[in-house]
């Protein structure tokens, strides 16, 4: 099954992303950090379709595993969006330098999620 990665070190905030995922029919798999994003790339048998990550988390934040994603050559193509609460004009050239695909403030509404993955061309997998 198709799946949409999400990486946040608030467990609450990846339980709501699989309740508001839910629906679009994608196995929603989640993780506290770029470090378990990274494993997860390396043993998964099918890439994610896309990545949602926050910007700041402990031992692997969203830049370093974007940076990591974007380097490597199996996954340099997945669509990856940038979540986070911290000042958008601390780091917005950095992430934009860092070949983001979106940023998405938070808090953010089911709808900031379902514009991003239309504006990516990422339809619902229950179709």
């Amino acid at each position: 099954m198709p799946s949409i990665l999400v990486l946040d070190d608030r467990p609450e905030t990846v339980t709501m992303l699989r309740m508001f995922l839910k629906p679009t029919g994608y196995q929603i798999v989640g993780g506290g950090s770029g470090e378990e994003g990274v494993k997860y790339l390396q043993t998964a048998s099918e890439l994610p379709v896309l990545i949602l990550c926050d910007l700041l988390m402990p031992q692997m934040d969203g830049l370093a595993f974007l940076r990591e994603v974007r380097n490597h050559p199996y996954w340099q193509n997945i669509p990856f969006v940038i979540m986070t609460a911290a000042s958008e004009r601390l780091y917005r050239q950095e992430i934009i330098d860092s070949g983001v695909d979106a940023f998405i403030p938070k808090p953010f509404r089911l709808m900031d999620i379902q514009r991003v993955m239309q504006n990516l061309g990422i339809a619902s997998a229950a179709t």
